[in-house]
C-alpha cells in the first residue's frame, strides 16, 4: 500500500517537471537563434560598439566662449550700480544745505529721500536721536552709501560738535585757559567749573543734583559725583572750599538785619537788587530767580519759586508775602511759528515732546487751538495744564 502511494507521487513530480514535446522543441529553437546571432557577431565586432573617434574641440570653443562672456567677479559691482543708479536719480534735484535735526519731511522729500528713510529719520529723532556729527546721518540704515556721499557736502548740524576740529580747538583752548583756584561747587558759576577743566556734561550734571535739592556738605560729597574722575577729584581736591553760606542766605542772621520788611516786589519785573531787599531771598536765590523767569518767559504763578534751585520750602514760605505776579508781562510761544531751539529752550518741554510737536505741525499744518496738543496726543495732561500759559497759536 505505501510503496504504491509512492510510485504515485513520484510519477506526478515527473509529470509536472518533465516539459512537453512542445516546450522542447521551442527550447530546441531559441539554442538555434543564440548560437545563429553569436556567430554573426564573431565576424562583425563593430556591429553594436562603433568605434567613430568623438571631435571635441567644437564642444571646447563653446566653453571658452561662455566663460568669456560671463561677467567679471567684482567686489565692488553692486556698490557701483547703486551708485551710478543714485547719480542719476540726483541729476534732477536742486540740493540745498539741511539740519537732519530739524528738517521737516517736505525738506527731506526735496532732497531725493524715499519715505521709508524719512520715516526712519522722524523715527530716530521721536525716540531722542540726535545727530551729533555729520557721519551719525550716514549710520541710519536705511540710506544708501552713495546717497550719504551726495548729502553729505550739505549737511550743516547747527548748535552741534559737527566741526570736529573745531571742537577739538576750543577743549584745546579750554584746557590751556584752565585756572585751578579755591571754589565752592554749591555756588560755583559754569564759568568757573569750565575755568577748572570740567565739560558741560559735567556741569549739568552737577547743575542738576543742586537744582533738586542736593548739597556738597565737604570734599568727599563732591568726589561721590559719578561723572568726575579719581584723577580729576585728585587735582581739584586742594581747591574745594565748602562755605557756611551755602545755606539760604535768609537764615543769616547778618542779611536779616539788611532786610526791609515792607519791601514789596512785582516778580516778573523785579532786578536782582529788587530782589535783595525782599525778606526770604539772598543774592544766589536771586539771581537764579531772575535766570530762572528768562527760561520760563517769566511766572505765572508763585509756587514756582520753588523750582529754582535755591529757593527752599522755608525762605518761600517768607517771601511770598512780599512778591505779586503781573501775569500779562508773560511772554508767550507761538506753537505754529516757533523752531526746535526755542521749544527746547523752555524748561518744561523735552526733546521728545518738541519733536512730537513739530512733526504733527510738519504733517497736519497749523494748530488751531491749544488743546490739539492733549487731544493728539502731543503731551500728557499734566505737562500741557503747565506749560500752556506760555503758549499762543
Amino acid at each position: 500500500m505505501n510503496k504504491h502511494y509512492l510510485r504515485l507521487i513520484k510519477n506526478q513530480i515527473i509529470s509536472f517537471v518533465k516539459p512537453t514535446k512542445r516546450l522542447e522543441a521551442s527550447y530546441l529553437v531559441f539554442v538555434v537563434i543564440v548560437v545563429c546571432y553569436q556567430i554573426f557577431l564573431s565576424f562583425n565586432p563593430n556591429l553594436l560598439h562603433e568605434s567613430t573617434a568623438v571631435n571635441s574641440t567644437k564642444f571646447s570653443n563653446e566653453i571658452a566662449n561662455f566663460r568669456k562672456n560671463l561677467i567679471p567677479k567684482d567686489k565692488n559691482y553692486y556698490t557701483n550700480k547703486e551708485a551710478n543708479e543714485v547719480a542719476k536719480r540726483y541729476d534732477t534735484i536742486q540740493l540745498f544745505n539741511f539740519d537732519p535735526n530739524t528738517a521737516s519731511f517736505d525738506d527731506f522729500i526735496r532732497l531725493g529721500l524715499t519715505e521709508k528713510q524719512i520715516n526712519s529719520i522722524l523715527n530716530y529723532r521721536e525716540k531722542g536721536g540726535e545727530f551729533r556729527v555729520k557721519s551719525d546721518f550716514g549710520k541710519i540704515y536705511t540710506l544708501q552709501k552713495a546717497q550719504y556721499k551726495i548729502l553729505s557736502p550739505y549737511i550743516t548740524l547747527l548748535g552741534s560738535s559737527d566741526d570736529f576740529e573745531t571742537t577739538q580747538d576750543k577743549k584745546t583752548e579750554q584746557k590751556i585757559e584752565k585756572e585751578l583756584s579755591k571754589f565752592d561747587p554749591n555756588t560755583a558759576s559754569k564759568e568757573k567749573f569750565l575755568k577748572l577743566g570740567l565739560t558741560e556734561k559735567q556741569i549739568n550734571t552737577i547743575d542738576n543734583y543742586l537744582s533738586k535739592g542736593g548739597k556738597f556738605k565737604d570734599k568727599n560729597d563732591f568726589r561721590k559725583m559719578y561723572v568726575i574722575s579719581s584723577e580729576q577729584y585728585t587735582e581739584l581736591e586742594p581747591y574745594i572750599e565748602i562755605l557756611a553760606q551755602q545755606t539760604p542766605e535768609i537764615n543769616k542772621p547778618e542779611i536779616k538785619e539788611l532786610k526791609t520788611e515792607d519791601f514789596f516786589a512785582e516778580l516778573n519785573t523785579a532786578s536782582v537788587e529788587d530782589l535783595i531787599k525782599i525778606k526770604g531771598i539772598g543774592k544766589f536765590s536771586a539771581q537764579k530767580i531772575v535766570e530762572y523767569r528768562q527760561q520760563l518767559g517769566g511766572f505765572v504763578k508763585m509756587e514756582q519759586l520753588l523750582e529754582v534751585k535755591g529757593v527752599y520750602e522755608n525762605s518761600y514760605a517768607k517771601a511770598k508775602e512780599f512778591l505779586s505776579i503781573n501775569t500779562s508781562k508773560v511772554t508767550k510761544i507761538n506753537i505754529n511759528l516757533a523752531d526746535f531751539k526755542e521749544l527746547i529752550d523752555h524748561p518744561y518741554l523735552e526733546k521728545e515732546d518738541v519733536l512730537k510737536l513739530l512733526k504733527y505741525r510738519e504733517k497736519k499744518g497749523k494748530f488751531t487751538n491749544l488743546n490739539q496738543l492733549t487731544e493728539k496726543e502731543i503731551l500728557p495732561e499734566t505737562l500741557f495744564q503747565k506749560i500752556k500759559p506760555y503758549l499762543k497759536i
